[in-house]
């Protein structure tokens, strides 16, 4: 059985000087600011031995895995190839490479094309890096909900639609 993932809630005041600055930095790797924050967290108990081996190989691959979807959907933007599917085209296209298959079924202990695995919660992780790497808008209905797709014999069971893209935040 997988080892679970699910995060733990907790409260953190962080002064604003400090919040504005990861903001910033986070703005500028494409990278939401609590997803951010988590990952310096992590890096940080990873390098001083705070975590087990085990945890610290899953922090170091968890966020490889999510640098590398960001990157193909920016690169996918930059060629010209976004569309309102640009979540699974991101997703399919990592597929296709090996290393990224590899680690992928590493981290979630499993086949990556079976359902019910606990540690697949990273595909949810994936896909809001990928909306936040690219600046996309959702698309939405004419009630304002979003557009969500289910799918079968993919890697993810639905995603959202995204409107557009934002060639700044792209590159």
């Amino acid at each position: 059985m997988p080892k679970n993932t699910t995060p733990a809630r907790t409260v953190l005041y962080i002064p604003n000087p400090l919040l504005d600055a990861l903001r910033k930095e986070a703005a500028g790797l494409g990278r939401d600011p609590n997803d951010h924050i988590l990952r310096i967290l992590g890096d940080h108990a990873a390098s001083r031995g705070l975590l087990s081996e085990e945890d610290a190989v899953d922090h170091r691959l968890r966020s490889s895995l999510i640098d590398r979807a960001a990157e193909e959907a920016r690169r996918i933007c930059r060629e010209g190839g976004f569309d309102e599917d640009i979540t699974l085209n991101t997703f399919d296209a990592c597929m296709q490479d090996l290393g990224f298959v590899t680690d992928y079924e590493a981290y979630i202990q499993g086949n990556a094309y079976a359902h019910g695995n606990p540690r697949k919660s990273i595909n949810m992780d994936i896909g809001h890096s990928i909306k936040t790497a690219i600046g996309a808008e959702v698309l939405r209905n004419a009630s304002g909900s979003p557009v969500k797709v289910p799918v079968q014999g993919k890697v993810i069971q639905s995603y959202t639609k995204m409107a557009s893209f934002d060639p700044a935040v792209v590159g």
